[in-house]
């Protein structure tokens, strides 16, 4: 029998359209992000969904990467490329950061992270053991704790990944990134996009959010949880697929 590549839904057709900026609050930055000051503000368009963001994320990067290094490197750390490293922050032993690359504060880099380029770290981060990151934002207080990989991603304030959490950006059958929301499909043109997460938002450990769902502020997903689907804010998704909010 001849295996034949026949789409997962062919009567649903994602839709060409980007979200209705005038009706789809719940897909705009200000639902997911309380708090933005110039370092993040200028990622975000005024009435367009969130993820049109990451596009700009390289550039960002550009404009606030002056190579100035205020933090500790230690003796074995691995660094490439134009780095800006704030003030009380540390890169240990083993890490590796291949620029170009912001980060904050008070940040912590640990032993065998990876954070590739065009990478935003705001202040007071945890970059945990064997963590990667890559054309991502995170925003203040975020934790990231170590066996995680984060790509083409947006985290807000405070947002917890416990270990083991993977962010999808690249679907596994070739295409761009759909989102679904509100009973549509909407296509990002985008064939990296993985997430969009809200201020204070916990993900346990050995999570995997799919490409292209988005997460809203103060939500809770339990551990071992494949998140497939739009998360409201305030919801609570466990593994069941059992969603309250």
């Amino acid at each position: 029998m001849k295996w034949q590549n026949t789409p997962r839904h062919p009567s649903r057709k994602p839709s060409n359209e980007m979200a209705r900026s005038n009706t789809d609050e719940e897909l705009r930055a200000p639902y997911f992000f309380g708090h933005l000051d110039e370092r993040f503000r200028r990622l975000f368009g005024a009435n367009e969904p969130v993820w049109e963001a990451v596009k700009r994320i390289s550039r960002v990067v550009e404009q606030q990467n002056t190579g100035d290094v205020r933090g500790t490197i230690e003796s074995g750390a691995n660094v490439q490329g134009k780095v800006t490293l704030g003030e009380g922050s540390v890169i240990e032993c083993g890490a590796s950061i291949k620029g170009p690359v912001v980060i904050g504060r008070n940040v912590q880099v640990r032993h065998g992270a990876y954070v590739r380029e065009n990478t935003l770290v705001g202040d007071t981060c945890l970059i945990g053991h064997c963590t990667e990151l890559k054309n991502c934002v995170l925003m203040d207080n975020c934790r990231i704790s170590h066996f995680n990989f984060v790509g083409d991603s947006i985290l807000g304030e405070r947002v917890h990944l416990a270990a083991g959490v993977i962010v999808a950006s690249l679907k596994l059958i070739a295409g761009t990134v759909v989102v679904h929301f509100g009973g549509r499909s909407l296509d990002t043109r985008m064939v990296k996009f993985g997430t969009a997460v809200g201020d204070d938002s916990e993900v346990g450990c050995n999570s995997v959010i799919n490409p292209g769902v988005l997460v809203g502020r103060r939500c809770v997903i339990y551990p071992n949880t494949t998140l497939a689907h739009f998360c409201a804010t305030r919801s609570i998704v466990k593994p069941r697929g059992n969603l309250r909010s």
